[in-house]
């Protein structure tokens, strides 16, 4: 029987590999993944980008732990210590010495996340290379497709910092970016200079980072978190064999200590600017109320007390004016001759080119008298007087002596003299004592103490008989209607007679009041007059008791002397010649009728006549002349000292008294100012609610340039109310600057800067305040710091350049005229109306001129500045747009603030002296200089008359003189003037040449 066959066993050997391949294979496919870890990429192929997991070769992989690009995020010490056991995980923002690299593992946020929704980005920065990488995608993980790929080269890294600069940016977008997304990102973004900024965030994140690329027009924005695997300092070096680089030297970051982040420097200059305006504020503010203060606590309880002494060699005023030892004054006239040159249609109705004004006026005045120079109207009383005062007439030509106490003055006439001129200039909201009391501030010597001054004034009051009207206003007519017209006309002479002239000047001074108000002021001059001083006025037709209330009267007739004498005698004199005064008609009445007629003047002026004029028994005066006059006549000093000193007040003083002066005009003729600060309020509230809550699109941004271009235009053509400062004050500042009042600079200055401050700064503060948050504009403090600023000074550049067109300018009319011209021109080239860069170039350069081109860049730049904008034009998806890009596309940059402030404030200080040069055009001429030029048209007519020529007249002709000289013998020798005067020579001699032969022939006429 067989038996069956037995199972074959299997080998024990093949049993054991089946196991062991049985639990390598459970054992593995706890991992499916068995690629090898991924190297660092550090050569970037934007065309191809390469990551761990993203188009990578190899199938390569992160270790356990590590992910994003270049496997560079961290999420814990194990993690790095797979690759590096020295190394551990490192989270924060800033980079520190040692560094290789950074990781960040973003949301998108901003402006991108309209593109992409949910989208993700990560980015790595590589300190050795000086890059960052960067991938945008839209998918759960960086293992899928990117959309938008970046490499930016070039970077700084700083040590201790947040912020990393970078030359140059090249982004790729893929087929996964739509068409306008590629576009904006290749042709805006890639091929520019970079900036990261990151900064800590508090929404859930460690850091939000802003990549900000030049002309991108959006901040490519994210909310990450930052890691990276570092040295531990505890441990030992790295190892150079691992798959993470090696760190490399500190040469690749800049460890240099850098300051923190500081506001832009257009709000550092605003804050400057505003500071000094604001203290000029506060020097203004001293020097109102210090003299107010001083003069307080210096006068208290000694308001009645007698002057003091000022100078331990002279009296006090007080005692001065009682002396008997007062000095004698003595003012004497010789040869006065002005002529007029003639032009145009004037020339041909006369039918020479100059006309004679005074003929040869002679004549001499002491302490004590009241000497009125009358006569008809065109006879010349104005002009003789002018000449007297030393004031500028126009462009005649005079020639000439003015001697006082003997001497030509050619320093300090005018502080030794007074002039009341015609009108009565006077500030209407002033009271009467302070008009007084700020001549007597201005003009009084630094000697005198403030209690000498405020008794000075007292005393004058007094003298003029004005101390029941002290605190009366002097009123500007109409409503505001104040003192009486003879009031006014002894304030006038008030503040001239305070500074204790030795000579008074008076013009028409009872011209427009009444016979019992004219012979008020007629009875003041004559007590005045009688304290030791030389009063002379002209005055046309006074009543009777005026014109026996003064000492002596020259009457003038057609320019030459008629009458020299007592006021007295003119009756018996008239009678004499044949014109005898009706019985019912006044001595002065009759007399002007006499000299009105042109036919009686050869009659007033004959030989016999003169013999017989009162003038003509005058004592004679002698010769004085100026040291060293070389002429062999005899010098004769100047006996006398001066009454008080003329030292000219400081400059400090000067404005100070200005800035009292002014401000208390301004204060009490407010309506401008409230007017101005009403007006901005309500535009303020007006245009901030028409702008409220501006938008943050095409909209918004339109609404901003009109807003700001509007503001602008309504402070540049407010600014029209400063050409008021200078032109109704013109006839003052040329009275008080004629009389040595002050400096031309302390007037001006202080004019300037009360109309900076009061309707410059202030309506334009209220205004910003108002409308920048009520419109809803950028809320960081350095932009309203730099919107503030920025307002404020270009107010105060307009009513600069307002004031310099009123001065230049000879009327209100005028001046608003050529100011709006000109502001016009401005704002067509402010970059609103016309775009800059569309302009040719023989036109551009005007807009370096216009304030409103700076204060637009400014007021634009400093909005849209870091804004990003929603490009929605209809039938377009939305693109947000940052700000810039709006602004490169009317020409204006954001670096361009602080020049623009800078710009604004030269124009302002070029046209301040400009402005300050003309108003030194506007100065009356000095006494010295207008003693001079009539010396020197003496002197020029005297050498032309030592080319004689001979000429025979008879003994019968007849001929008359000047009321001053004796008549001329018969046969006289005269000259022959071929230029200049020539003609009017000639025909005062009563000598014409003969047409035929140019020999001289008898003519009737004037001799001079």
């Amino acid at each position: 029987m067989l038996s069956s066959p037995q199972p074959r066993r299997v080998p024990r050997w093949l049993l054991c590999l089946l196991v062991f391949v049985f639990l390598c294979c459970c054992a593995n496919g706890q991992n499916n993944d068995t690629s090898p870890a991924c190297p660092i990429y550090r050569e970037f192929d934007v065309e191809n980008p390469r990551s761990p997991q993203y188009n990578a070769p190899d199938g390569c992989r992160c270790v356990d732990g590590m992910s994003d690009l270049n496997c560079g995020y961290c999420e814990s010490d194990e993690a790095c210590q797979q690759v590096d056991s020295s190394r551990v995980c490192r989270s924060g923002l800033d980079f520190v010495s040692g560094d290789v690299y950074k990781a960040f593992q973003c949301r998108l946020y901003g402006t991108l996340e309209s593109f992409f929704t949910n989208g993700k980005i990560s980015v790595y920065a590589d300190v050795p290379t000086k890059s960052i990488h960067m991938s945008v995608y839209n998918t759960e993980t960086i293992n899928d497709a990117h959309s938008i790929n970046c490499h930016i080269s070039g970077c700084n890294f700083v040590t201790g910092s947040n912020q990393v600069k970078c030359e140059l940016a090249v982004c790729n977008c893929t087929d996964e970016c739509a068409s306008v997304t590629k576009s904006v990102v290749e042709g805006m973004i890639s091929g520019n200079p970079a900036e990261v900024i990151t900064t800590a965030s508090e929404n859930g994140y460690d850091s939000h980072i802003g990549i900000k690329i030049e002309g991108a027009p959006f901040d490519i924005e994210a909310l990450c978190n930052a890691t990276a695997c570092v040295p531990d300092p505890d441990n030992a070096p790295l190892d150079e064999t691992a798959v993470v680089a090696t760190p490399i030297s500190n040469t690749n970051v800049d460890t240099t200590e850098h300051a923190p982040s500081e506001w832009k420097s257009s709000a550092t200059f605003s804050l400057i600017v505003l500071s000094i305006l604001f203290g000029m504020a506060l020097l203004l503010s001293i020097c109102i109320f210090l003299p107010i203060i001083a003069t307080w606590w210096k006068t208290r309880g000694n308001s009645h007390q007698n002057f003091r002494r000022f100078s331990s060699n002279q009296l006090s005023y007080d005692e001065y004016q009682h002396s008997s030892s007062q000095p004698k004054h003595i003012l004497e006239f010789q040869d006065i001759h002005r002529v007029m040159p003639l032009k145009g249609a004037a020339a041909k109705a006369f039918g020479q080119k100059e006309k004679t004004i005074l003929h040869k006026i002679s004549g001499r005045v002491e302490s004590g008298t009241l000497m009125g120079i009358m006569g008809p109207s065109g006879a010349g009383k104005s002009s003789l007087l002018n000449i007297l005062a030393a004031v500028d007439n126009g462009q005649a030509k005079n020639s000439g002596q003015v001697l006082l106490n003997g001497k030509m003055q050619t320093q300090g006439y005018r502080r030794k003299v007074a002039y009341v001129q015609q009108d009565d200039t006077l500030y209407g909201t002033l009271t009467v004592q302070e008009c007084i009391e700020y001549s007597a501030m201005l003009r009084l010597p630094k000697s005198m103490n403030l209690t000498e001054k405020h008794n000075q004034v007292w005393k004058t009051l007094q003298e003029l008989r004005l101390t029941d009207i002290a605190t009366n206003r002097i009123g500007t007519g109409g409503a505001n209607a104040g003192v009486s017209g003879g009031e006014r006309k002894r304030v006038s002479i008030g503040m001239e007679l305070v500074a204790h002239p030795a000579v008074l000047f008076l013009d028409e001074p009872s011209s427009g009041l009444d016979s019992y108000a004219a012979n008020q002021i007629m009875n003041v001059l004559h007590e005045l007059a009688t304290r030791n001083r030389i009063v002379v006025l002209s005055i046309h037709q006074p009543s009777m008791k005026s014109f026996l209330t003064m000492d002596q009267i020259l009457l003038l007739g057609s320019g030459k002397v008629m009458y020299n004498g007592k006021p007295s005698q003119v009756g018996r004199y008239l009678e004499e010649r044949g014109f005898p005064c009706p019985e019912l008609e006044t001595v002065a009445d009759h007399m002007l009728d006499v000299v009105s007629n042109k036919a009686n003047h050869s009659i007033l002026r004959s030989p016999a006549a003169y013999n017989n004029s009162p003038h003509s028994k005058l004592p004679a005066s002698p010769r004085f002349h100026d040291e060293g006059a070389g002429d062999g006549r005899p010098v004769v000093e100047d006996p006398f000292p001066r009454p008080m000193p003329a030292e000219p007040s400081s400059i400090v003083n000067e404005m100070m008294v200005l800035f009292g002066r002014t401000s208390k005009d301004i204060i009490r003729n407010r309506e401008l100012f409230l007017m101005q600060l009403c007006l901005c309020t309500i535009l303020a509230c007006f245009v901030g609610a028409i702008f409220n809550g501006v938008s943050n699109d095409l909209a918004g941004f339109q609404n901003r340039m009109g807003a700001f271009y509007f503001s602008l235009s309504f402070f540049g053509f407010a600014s029209f109310s400063s050409m008021d400062v200078f032109v109704k004050e013109r006839h003052i500042f040329m009275r008080e600057t004629g009389s040595k009042y002050f400096r031309v600079f302390s007037y001006f200055l202080t004019k300037t800067v009360l109309d900076t401050f009061v309707l410059r700064i202030i309506p334009a503060t209220v205004f910003v305040v108002i409308f920048y948050w009520l419109m809803g504009l950028k809320s960081e403090p350095e932009a309203f710091v730099v919107f503030w600023a920025t307002v404020v000074l270009f107010n105060v550049c307009a009513g600069i350049m307002s004031i310099c067109i009123s001065i230049a300018t000879p009327t209100v009319g005028q001046a608003n005229l050529i100011a709006s011209v000109w502001f016009l021109i401005m704002l067509l080239f402010g970059g609103f109306l016309v775009n800059v860069q569309t302009m040719d170039a023989w036109f551009a350069w005007l807009r370096y001129l216009s304030i409103f081109y700076y204060a637009f860049e400014i007021l634009m730049t400093n909005e849209l500045d870091g804004l990003l904008l929603s490009f929605d034009a209809p039938g377009y998806p939305s693109i947000p747009v940052q700000g810039e890009v709006f602004l490169a596309t009317i020409g204006m940059k954001v670096e361009n603030q602080t020049r623009d402030l800078i710009y604004m404030c030269s124009l302002a200080f070029g046209f301040s002296i400009v402005a300050y040069m003309l108003l030194l055009l506007r100065v009356p001429i000095s006494a010295g200089t207008h003693f001079r030029r009539m010396q020197n048209e003496t002197e020029r007519l005297s050498r032309s008359l030592d080319k004689l020529e001979t000429v025979h007249i008879d003994g019968d002709e007849e001929m008359e003189d000047t009321g001053s000289d004796p008549p001329t013998p018969p046969h006289i020798a005269v000259t022959n003037l071929h230029a200049g005067s020539a003609k009017n020579y000639w025909l005062d001699l009563g000598i014409s040449r003969s047409r035929s032969t140019g020999s001289p022939s008898p003519r009737s006429g004037v001799f001079q």
